[in-house]
C-alpha cells in the first residue's frame, strides 16, 4: 500500500518554487537594485510564471524585502555556526573574523544585495556611514596596528586605505557600478593626496 502523501507532495512543490523565486530575486536584485530589478526577469530564471510570483510575494516591494531577509537568516546561521562549540573567546573571535572574510570571499551575490540596499538609506544616514569609516580608520590605528603587526597610518596604508574608501563608495552610491567607478576614478585623479598632518603614529612613544 503506498504512503505518499498529495498534500505534502504538493507542499513541497510549492516550497521549491518558492525558494527558487528567492533566489532568483536575490540575483536580479543584487546585479540591478529594487528599482532596476524586473519581476519578469525573476520569473524566467526561477522557471515559473509571473501570477505565481504574485501569488508567493505580492509585489516587487515584498519579493525585496524577503530576499534581504532571506540573506540575512543565512548570514546569521553561517556566523552563529562559526562561534559555535566548545572554544576559547579568542578562538571564537578568529573562527568568526574568517567567517566574515570567506564570505565575502565566496558570496558576492550576498554582499552586492547588501551594497544595493544600502543605497536605498536616506542621503543623510550615507554620508554618516562614509565619514564615520574615516574617522573610525583613524581611532583603530593605533590598536589595528599591535594587531597586525604593521603601521595603518604610515603614508603607504594611508593613500591605499584613501583609494580603497573611493572607490568602495563609487560603487555604493551608484547603481551603475562602471559610472561609479570611472567617478572615484576621476575624483582621485583630480584632487592628489594632501600632506599628512601632525599625528603619533603606531610605535611612537609618548613622551
Amino acid at each position: 500500500m503506498g504512503t505518499d502523501n498529495p498534500s505534502r507532495t504538493q507542499a513541497d512543490r510549492a516550497d521549491q518554487s518558492r525558494a527558487r523565486i528567492l533566489e532568483a530575486a536575490i540575483a536580479e536584485f543584487s546585479e540591478n537594485g529594487l528599482a532596476g530589478a524586473r519581476t519578469e526577469q525573476i520569473a524566467e530564471a526561477a522557471g515559473v510564471n509571473k501570477a505565481l510570483l504574485y501569488y508567493y510575494f505580492q509585489g516587487k516591494e515584498a519579493l525585496y524585502t524577503a530576499a534581504i531577509e532571506s540573506v540575512a537568516d543565512q548570514i546569521v546561521a553561517s556566523s552563529m555556526a562559526s562561534i559555535a562549540g566548545d572554544r576559547s573567546a579568542g578562538e571564537r573571535l578568529v573562527n568568526f573574523v574568517l567567517n566574515h572574510f570567506d564570505r565575502i570571499h565566496s558570496q558576492r551575490t550576498f554582499q552586492s544585495l547588501m551594497q544595493q540596499d544600502m543605497m536605498r538609506v536616506d542621503e543623510w544616514q550615507m554620508m554618516y556611514a562614509a565619514l564615520g569609516a574615516n574617522v573610525f580608520y583613524y581611532l583603530s590605528g593605533p590598536v589595528m596596528g599591535r594587531l597586525i603587526g604593521s603601521d595603518p597610518l604610515e603614508p603607504k596604508a594611508l593613500k591605499a586605505r584613501r583609494k580603497s574608501a573611493i572607490e568602495y563608495l563609487g560603487q555604493t552610491v551608484f547603481t551603475d557600478r562602471q559610472h561609479g567607478a570611472r567617478v572615484a576614478e576621476r575624483v582621485l585623479a583630480h584632487t592628489p593626496m594632501p600632506a599628512s598632518g601632525p599625528m603619533q603614529t603606531f610605535g611612537e612613544k609618548t613622551k
